[in-house]
């Protein structure tokens, strides 16, 4: 949902993961999408034009002013207070944009795991990838006060970020385009994002040229809310062609429609994303 979601979440204006302050970096992990702004000032995407709209429904205009705070204690450290809002999570020295959070999950008593992918520069042409950061949040207090500031942060973060919507999506995976390796991709990079996120996936793949098409074309569609293809710019096409042929175009149309890329050009991808 973002490169949460996995391109569900286009890119969109954000702040930028204070990485200077943060004390607790993870090990990275390479992910793909998107652009944050720096020192909590907001700019466009660099290269092609612009996406100024994110595909996440917006806040709504009770919860666009909300906020929640809590003493928390952060992968082991001394106890500050979190604050959470529209905007994403902010601690006492940093703060984590929205946008660069795939989801927060249960991490066992009085306790969450805030997963998130924000942007770094590697390499010596200075690449950006996403970094893998995980913060777990210890709520401080009784049990009883710790269990009701979590409960408040477990129902809330979904709402706040426009993401309440997003319930359950159907994946195609075309295991043999490109290299092959569309199966690895999703296991490795898409799946862990996707149940960071709380979503609930029905993952087919094809076993033959054009079955993209004819899968996506009878699928049940009635409780799906994406439609995410792994595999090249053909298969996206017979997926695409598969939604415009069933009875209920209209509607299949209006769904969200994500691409993974695992194909061996993947031009479709890096014409919608282009960098400069």
């Amino acid at each position: 949902v973002s490169s949460q979601l996995a391109q569900c979440a286009r890119p969109r204006t954000s702040k930028r993961h204070r990485r200077g302050n943060d004390p607790h970096c993870q090990p990275s992990l390479p992910a793909a999408m998107g652009e944050s702004s720096r020192s909590g000032k907001f700019r466009k995407m660099s290269g092609g034009e612009p996406l100024s709209e994110s595909l996440l429904a917006p806040t709504s205009a009770s919860l666009e002013h909300a906020e929640y705070s809590a003493s928390v204690s952060v992968n082991g450290g001394p106890v500050c207070e979190a604050r959470l809002n529209a905007s994403g999570i902010s601690f006492s020295t940093y703060s984590l944009a929205s946008d660069d959070i795939s989801g927060i999950v249960d991490a066992g008593k009085n306790s969450l795991q805030v997963c998130s992918y924000v942007f770094q520069r590697t390499g010596c042409c200075g690449t950006r990838r996403r970094a893998a950061r995980f913060y777990r949040l210890v709520f401080a207090g009784s049990d009883k006060e710790a269990e009701e500031a979590k409960g408040v942060w477990t129902s809330r973060w979904k709402e706040l970020w426009g993401r309440a919507w997003l319930r359950k999506v159907l994946v195609i995976i075309n295991p043999v385009g490109g290299v092959g390796k569309a199966s690895a991709i999703y296991d490795k990079t898409a799946a862990p994002v996707f149940q960071q996120a709380g979503l609930d996936t029905r993952v087919v793949r094809t076993e033959r040229g054009g079955q993209a098409g004819e899968l996506a074309e009878a699928a049940d569609l009635g409780d799906v809310h994406a439609v995410v293809v792994v595999g090249g710019d053909g298969t996206l096409v017979e997926v695409v062609n598969g939604l415009l042929r069933r009875p209920d175009a209209d509607a299949a149309r209006r769904l969200p429609l994500a691409q993974i890329p695992a194909g061996t050009g993947n031009g479709f991808v890096a014409s919608l994303l282009c960098r400069e």
